[in-house]
């Protein structure tokens, strides 16, 4: 029996059904599972012991990033090397070295953790900055498939998916992001502007619906996401 201090995620399933299983690059490159669950690892999922938690104290981001990422990501599918690129990759672009700055106030017992030292000044620049990048690896620069993802975004979402695509810089990896017209801020709106990349300004809600057929149809692969679901 494996402990699960020493659990490492080989295969993901549906949270509806645990008859099919999947790979980790299928998992992060759909989206959704076939019948609309969202992907979880197949077993327990791996435990980080409080001396694991201290070890992990003293590791840089991007250290940190690798040794959690590493028990999600099987050996099989992304080797080391690979993992340790994506990660300096998807982070080089944050204006801070320690890429989220941790702020104690002298008077306070609180610590504050700075989110907005990523390209767009968001905090999803975290996230999607690496979601991003993970997608491109499995999207073959040189391979005949395309794959667009379909964003819908009130202000934060859409710029920080638009600039991790643009910085992932692979042609068959295109983005296609929806607005509310009048609903963001100017700032926002020229973040995904002035990019040269297809976005959307919309008041209907099932637009990004209609845009993912018409992509379908022209024999691309679509990955849609929800705001929340690219958070």
């Amino acid at each position: 029996m494996t402990v699960r201090s020493d659990l490492h995620v080989t295969a993901y399933r549906s949270t509806r059904s645990s008859v099919s299983t999947y790979t980790f690059a299928h998992a992060i490159t759909t989206g959704y599972a076939p019948d609309r669950g969202l992907f979880v690892p197949t077993t327990d999922l791996p435990l980080f012991t409080e001396t694991m938690l201290k070890e992990m104290k003293g590791m840089a981001f991007d250290e940190l990033a690798f040794a959690i990422l590493r028990r999600f990501i099987p050996r099989a599918e992304m080797s080391n090397a690979d993992l340790l690129l994506i990660i300096a990759k998807s982070y080089k672009a944050f204006m801070s070295p320690s890429r989220v700055n941790v702020v104690k106030p002298s008077t306070s017992p609180i610590c504050i953790a700075e989110l907005f030292h990523g390209p767009t000044f968001c905090f999803k620049d975290l996230g999607l900055s690496m979601l991003c990048n993970l997608i491109s690896h499995f999207t073959p620069a040189n391979g005949p498939s395309k794959r667009t993802l379909c964003v819908s975004t009130t202000g934060d979402t859409g710029p920080a998916a638009v600039a991790a695509v643009v910085s992932a810089g692979n042609p068959n990896l295109n983005i296609m992001a929806f607005y509310p017209r009048g609903q963001i801020s100017e700032f926002q709106k020229k973040q995904m502007l002035q990019v040269s990349w297809q976005l959307m300004e919309s008041k209907l809600q099932d637009a990004c619906t209609i845009y993912m057929l018409y992509y379908l149809s022209s024999g691309h692969e679509t990955h849609s996401s929800r705001n929340d679901t690219l958070s």
